[in-house]
């Protein structure tokens, strides 16, 4: 017998059913990138909405894709910076960075125009990069206080800045945030370590690995997190996709037989993507808690794009989205890709696996 309940805690199992599915094997490529972009890339992808960058020839600017076609993109480069970045995107807000003359980065934060940019430096801090957002709260790192780069939250403003440095760390960064979960690395005095932490600087738990050297956390959905880090694999020390669970010992290798390096930098509901690398070429690829899961997704991009690699996840209940880049060797540039394939209806599905399905989708996406 089975109950809902039940099925529901399967998510990893129905991820990994969803995965296998000749159902959804297949998945479409838009190509974000258009006329008059000379390279791009798509990074974060939330409801409706993609951020990354693009270069016009002159400099790279900040890019959003204000929906899911190439010609929803708008340019939010701020005047009087010589480059810009998106580096994340929630319902209505697009955080990222922009680079001064004296190489200074400024974070901040669009509403959607160029013009509406809000200025996110600390007034003692010269330098700062913003990551992440959910509308509400922003995460990333700044220099304060004269000192190195301390993992930061913001909460809209600059004066609302947040050290979440924890006790013990000599600096880090925070790269990922949902729900009340926010997830980075610590610096010690020798290396990076991957961590979470729930709102304050106390509530920080080390992710790190014991068989890595190094390692950062990228992502979180508020129930997973996932990020990489380097450890010796096969007489050599390779980047490692990983995945946890809020612990360092459910730590999970995700790179799949016969890749040599692994990155994992998005995550949701159950499922991970990133990039592995097989014979010296990266393609993007998605995992669904396990390394046997993995999947090849760059296999669906145009057959002039020689490497992929997937950058972000989202789903609105009804299709599975993700986004990224890959390297055009006919035009010998990087172009903005997005994926996606329709989630199947839950009579497509066994059982159980149909129920736990109609659960999920109950759930409020992550934004």
């Amino acid at each position: 017998m089975f109950t809902t309940r039940g099925c529901a805690r399967t998510l990893v199992v129905v991820a990994a059913t969803f995965a296998s599915s000749s159902t959804l094997a297949q998945w479409n490529v838009t190509r974000l990138h258009t006329p008059p972009m000379v390279s791009s890339s798509a990074d974060a992808l939330s409801a409706n909405a993609i951020g990354g960058s693009a270069n016009f020839g002159d400099s790279t600017h900040a890019t959003a894709w204000l929906g899911f076609s190439a010609d929803s993109w708008v340019d939010l480069h701020p005047l009087g910076f010589q480059a810009s970045f998106v580096t994340g995107v929630s319902s209505g807000q697009q955080v990222g960075n922009a680079l001064a003359g004296n190489g200074n980065s400024h974070a901040g934060y669009w509403t959607g125009t160029a013009a509406s940019w809000v200025e996110l430096n600390p007034i003692d801090a010269p330098s700062a990069w913003v990551n992440c957002t959910d509308g509400k709260t922003q995460g990333g790192h700044a220099q304060l206080h004269g000192g190195g780069d301390r993992p930061v939250l913001w909460f809209g403003s600059r004066d609302s800045v947040l050290d979440m440095s924890p006790k013990g760390y000599i600096g880090g960064s925070i790269t990922g945030l949902a729900g009340n979960m926010q997830v980075g690395h610590g610096q010690t005095s020798q290396t990076s370590h991957a961590g979470l932490w729930r709102g304050t600087p106390d509530s920080f738990v080390d992710l790190h690995p014991q068989e890595a050297t190094w390692s950062e956390a990228s992502a979180t959905d508020g129930v997973q997190q996932v990020g990489v880090g380097i450890a010796l694999t096969d007489n050599a020390y390779l980047w490692q996709a990983l995945l946890w669970n809020g612990t360092a010992e459910s730590c999970v290798f995700l790179r799949p037989q016969g890749a040599t390096n692994s990155f994992a930098s998005g995550v949701w509901g159950g499922f991970q993507v990133g990039s592995a690398e097989f014979n010296r070429k990266a393609t993007a690829s998605i995992w669904s808690g396990t390394p046997e899961s993995w999947f090849d997704l760059g296999q669906f991009a145009p057959p002039e794009f020689t490497s992929t690699g997937a950058h972000s996840i989202w789903s609105d209940g009804k299709f599975m989205y993700v986004v990224g880049g890959g390297w055009n060797s006919d035009t010998e540039t990087r172009e903005a890709l997005l994926w996606s394939r329709p989630i199947p209806a839950p009579s497509a599905l066994p059982p159980c696996v149909a129920i736990a399905a109609i659960a999920h989708r109950r759930r409020r996406p992550i934004s």
